[in-house]
This record gives C-alpha cells, structure tokens and sequence, in this order.
C-alpha cells in the first residue's frame, strides 16, 4: 500500500486506518500481504505521533494484547513518547502498558515515575487509565498497592525517570 510511505503523515495516518477496515473485511488479504509489517514498522520509526497512534490501534487488533505487552522495548519506546500523543492516544498506549508485566519492583518504579504524571490529566479516562496502570503493576506489592488505592501521595519512589534511560 502507496499510502504507508508517503511523505505527508496526513496520508500515512490515513492508510493505516485503511488498512484497517480492509483487516475487517479480508484478515487473510492484510495477513499475508506482509502490510502488517509495514505498519509495525511505522509503530517504532514514524516521527508523527498521530500515525503512530493509527499504527498502534490497527496493530491492537490485529495482534494479541498480551504479546504486545510482553514485548519491553514496544512498551518503553511508547511510554517515551506518550507526551507527544493526544490525550486519547495516551488512554490506548496506557491501556497496552497495563497488561505489561515488569521483571522486578525496580522496574515497576521506573514505569510509575514515568507516569506519574498523568494522574494530574485534565481527561478523566487518561486519569483512570493511569490509575489502572498503577494498580496493575503493584499487585505483587502488597504495602506499594496499598498506598495506591489510598490515593498514592506517599507512594515509594524509586529510580528517578530511569524509563527514559532503558528503552
């Protein structure tokens, strides 16, 4: 598909979503044409992060969540640029980190802190998204869950921004 590596990221956010419904109608015809590479291409190395956002939505359908989730270098590359996706964009990525399993509770800080911030959104569902991430992550950690759910004010950090450092 042309679209996919037009120069105008106006064009190339269109196609996803094209190739998309085309997913819808024909699985099989996407599948096999090798476009779904094309557009997990796009995922890492697209600078425009409206078309990395289509990428990403097309490719939550077409995959199982759980082996996007478990794939680190996915869930730090988008986790670093979640800034740069609307507010929306943000719930979807948010959504897909939720069901990342860090290795350790160093791990588990280092994606908190990074987060952090996005429980002072002005969109609710970007704050609940991110409440969700926290909950999720600290299940294991009984007394860190804990100071979750109460509101995290004095949750334990650790790590200091090392998500940015590892991806």
């Amino acid at each position: 598909m042309a679209g996919l590596g037009d120069r105008h990221p106006y064009v190339r956010r269109t196609a996803v979503m094209g190739v998309l419904k085309i997913w819808h109608m024909s699985p099989d015809t996407v599948t096999n044409s090798g476009i779904v590479d094309q557009v997990r291409s796009l995922l890492y190395q697209d600078p425009d992060p409206q078309v990395v956002a289509n990428c990403l939505q097309m490719v939550v359908q077409v995959e199982p969540m759980a082996r996007l989730a478990s794939n680190k270098q996915f869930v730090y590359h988008l986790v670093n640029r979640l800034k740069d996706f609307s507010e929306w964009a943000q719930c979807a990525v948010l959504e897909l980190v939720s069901h990342y399993r860090p290795s350790g509770e160093s791990e588990v800080y280092d994606l908190l802190n990074a987060l952090e911030d996005r429980l002072g959104a002005t969109n609710s569902a970007l704050v609940v998204a991110a409440i969700k991430v926290f909950l999720h992550m600290t299940l294991d950690m009984a007394a860190t869950h804990q100071q979750v759910r109460r509101g995290g004010a004095a949750w334990p950090r650790g790590g200091g921004g090392a998500a940015r450092r590892r991806a």
